[in-house]
């Protein structure tokens, strides 16, 4: 609605929605394609829309809205002519770089903070966000380096006279003051917000200071009531979601890692349930299909036969922006801000036969009264390596259960004083001793990864000259600080040739050159590098490896490495099997659509 004030008073063109990750970007971009039509006159050209991610090309909605966009509105044209529209949303389809000159944009945000890195065709990317309404959502959910470069870029935006809208229900203040200052910083944003401020409210920084508005709270719906109850074991856990299931509850379990899902989903399996599985380390073509089957299933639409006993165990891909409802849900113990999201995805549409109170079941060990550094990793030691402060997940577990097993909230009410006791101006406050060493750790290290995003972005008092910091290719310049990740295209063996995992045709059949670069970018996984190194001798560059290969791009041939998966017989039926080479050598992955790629100890495997 604001965004479309501002297009109505001439005072921006378009809009770039920039979303955390590719499954909120697909997410956002399909409620985007059902009204944005709305928001342009009618007469004249269609608006383009387009989705900008690295594998947005490969997916079924956006490809055919290319192909399709602008085809019932150009009525001047005869049948037999493509229509300029449909040329030009083709056009713009066909780049996630040209996907910023767009009338409406959906992308992550990586590819709108190309355009204040030094990586080639920076410059079109801020040209295409000129003149734009840019739209940050969930801008608590990225870390410090990702933060420093987003202020950046609303240092940029604002230069040229664009506006931005960031959107979070759950943003710290010192987070907000730093962004604050990136968009105002000519202004003059306050160094100091007031106390007592309004929630829910709407910050505005402009050249005429800043202005904070509060919104009224009928406007955005009742008060909410919300139940917490701890969980100590996995075992409680799982109890938890086999009972809700059983009483027909639409069920819901976050793990905070990849490993700890797959766990879930197998222990479940062991007891005889079904449950989906949704993470990110499955092939992209399957993680599409389940991602599809996840929105039609816990949805908006998704009907109560479907909906009734169904389990979904998932990582935090379904965190953010996923517009999904379940009865139930368990959540492994994740900072406030978080939890208070996922606790977004309960009760979040008006069903039949939902009365009472909604509860949020969080797996967590007791928050002792004098913890040391390591209270949390001896109980789960992943989500111990996920979230690093362990003084922040301390904070959050004694805000919510420092007197009782269990609690209520209200809410919104209760949230503003709940995220500044977990993340204050002074971090070390509230915190217990024995956690002090391990929280100056933690913010050294975010304070170092605040410096190395400003020497690594453009700095714009300086414009463009020669400098030693080199402009890389987009495709390998990094906007996440992350552990580093290595991409892998799984292949199968059929006719005796290699074809992507993502081909379902028969043996022997010709397939265009497209949609071969297609099948094969639906077959990528990624993981961390340090797991897979390469492939083993066996996978080295073989003829029938190099005949695989050769229709992939020069930059894929570098940097992708090739994985042949081999199917296993016997109890390993339906398991797809290969090896590979790592930092700790040989090392075994197996493979399945349902459950995802997973590593296997080489010996005991």
């Amino acid at each position: 609605m604001l965004a479309h004030r501002l297009m109505a008073q001439g005072q921006a063109e378009g809009i770039f929605l920039a979303l955390p990750t590719m499954a909120t970007a697909d997410g956002m971009f399909d409620r985007v394609a059902e009204g944005y039509r709305r928001l342009f006159a009618e007469e004249g050209q269609p608006p383009a829309l387009t989705l900008a991610h690295s594998r947005a090309g490969v997916r079924d909605g956006f490809r055919a809205l290319g192909l399709s966009s602008g085809a019932a509105k150009d009525e001047t044209y005869g049948d037999e002519e493509e229509t300029a529209s449909a040329v030009c949303t083709a056009w713009l389809a066909d780049d996630r770089r040209k996907a910023f000159l767009a009338d409406i944009g959906v992308g992550t945000v990586d590819q709108a903070l190309l355009a204040i890195l030094p990586a080639r065709y920076q410059a079109l990317r801020l040209l295409g966000l000129a003149g734009k309404v840019l739209i940050l959502d969930e801008v608590h959910a990225y870390d410090a380096y990702m933060q420093q470069e987003i202020q950046t870029l609303l240092e940029f935006h604002a230069s040229m006279g664009g506006h931005a809208i960031l959107l979070s229900a759950t943003l710290p203040q010192t987070v907000r003051k730093r962004l604050l200052a990136g968009f105002a910083t000519d202004a003059g944003a306050p160094e100091n917000l007031p106390d007592n401020l309004p929630y829910p409210a709407a910050f505005l920084a402009s050249a005429d200071g800043l202005h904070i508005h509060g919104l009224p709270k009928p406007a955005l719906g009742a008060e909410r009531k919300l139940d917490l109850a701890r969980l100590d074991t996995e075992a409680a856990a799982l109890e938890t979601v086999i009972e809700a299931a059983g009483r027909g509850d639409a069920v819901c379990w976050i793990r905070n890692t990849v490993d700890d899902a797959i766990s879930a989903w197998n222990q479940l399996r062991d007891q005889g349930f079904s449950s989906i599985l949704f993470h990110a380390r499955f092939a992209l073509v399957d993680r599409l299909r389940i991602q599809e089957t996840v929105m039609k299933r816990f949805g908006p639409r998704g009907g109560a036969a479907d909906r009734a006993g169904q389990i979904l165990i998932a990582t935090q891909v379904v965190e953010q922006s996923l517009d999904l409802d379940f009865d139930t849900m368990i959540s492994d113990l994740a900072p406030i801000d978080l939890l208070v999201q996922r606790a977004g995805r309960l009760w979040r549409h008006m069903r039949p036969g939902r009365e009472g109170v909604p509860c949020l079941h969080i797996l967590s060990p007791p928050p002792p009264d004098n913890p040391d550094a390591k209270w949390l990793k001896a109980h789960m030691p992943g989500t111990a390596a996920v979230y690093r402060s362990s003084a922040r997940l301390w904070l959050t577990a004694r805000s919510l259960f420092g007197e009782s097993d269990r609690t209520q909230l209200l809410l919104p009410n209760d949230l503003p004083v709940l995220i500044e006791t977990v993340y204050p101006d002074d971090r070390q406050c509230g915190v217990p001793a024995g956690l002090e060493d391990a929280e100056l750790h933690e913010e050294g290290r975010e304070g170092a990864e605040r410096t190395l995003a400003k020497m690594s972005v453009l700095d714009i008092g300086k414009g463009y000259s020669r400098t030693d910091t080199p402009w890389e290719s987009d495709t390998q310049a990094r906007t996440r600080l992350g552990e580093p990740t290595t991409t892998l295209r799984l292949a199968r063996e059929d006719g005796g040739l290699l074809v992507p995992w993502a081909y379902g045709g028969a043996a022997g059949n010709a397939v265009p050159f497209e949609q071969l670069r297609a099948l094969w970018a639906l077959s990528e996984i990624s993981v961390r590098a340090s797991r897979v190194g390469g492939p083993c001798e066996d996978h080295q560059e073989t003829d029938q490896v190099a005949a695989a290969k050769q229709f992939w791009p020069r930059w894929a041939r570098r940097s992708i490495q090739l994985v042949i998966m081999r199917e296993g017989e016997g109890k390993d039926g339906g398991t797809w099997n290969a090896v590979v080479t790592s930092e700790m050598g040989d090392q075994r992955l197996a493979y399945d659509p349902l459950k995802g790629l997973w590593f296997v100890d080489a010996e005991n495997g």
